[in-house]
């Protein structure tokens, strides 16, 4: 992969997510990709099942911003760690609208071919989201 095909999927992830148009990912992600999220039940098996999860996502936060934080562009894959701002304002995944602002980082892992996403491992915060949406206790420090 070249840097400028990277530099093309995450203008065109950005997009699709910030807008969002979620049909944009059409060019950039593989009909049969796989992803793995921590905030997912299991794995996410398919293009149209990808865009499914992140409309229930944006359902929930309907103000919501991406940016890439770091990017390291590899032959084969592309590595971003990224930080979303979101405003909770619709029914995320169950959870009732709660108005809070939140602000979390996580990485992203794209095993990339033929210039598409095909697999992506996504790892982020999940607890320090729970926390900051007031669901969750924040842990106690230990001794």
């Amino acid at each position: 992969m070249t840097e400028e095909r990277a530099q093309e999927i995450l203008s065109t992830y950005r997009a699709a997510r910030n807008r969002p148009d979620l049909d944009l990912l059409d060019g950039i992600f593989a009909e049969e990709v796989v992803v793995h999220d921590a905030s997912a039940p299991g794995d996410i098996r398919g293009l149209e099942a990808l865009k499914s999860f992140y409309a229930e996502s944006h359902e929930g936060f309907p103000e919501f911003r991406i940016d890439w934080d770091a990017v390291i562009v590899a032959p084969d894959a592309l590595v971003t760690r990224w930080t979303i701002e979101a405003t909770h304002g619709g029914n995320l995944r169950g959870l009732s609208p709660t108005g809070r602002l939140v602000r979390f980082s996580g990485v992203a892992i794209d095993r990339v071919a033929d210039g598409r996403i095909v697999e992506e491992w996504v790892y982020f915060d999940l607890l320090g989201l729970l926390v900051q949406l007031g669901v969750a206790p924040a842990p106690t420090g230990g001794s």
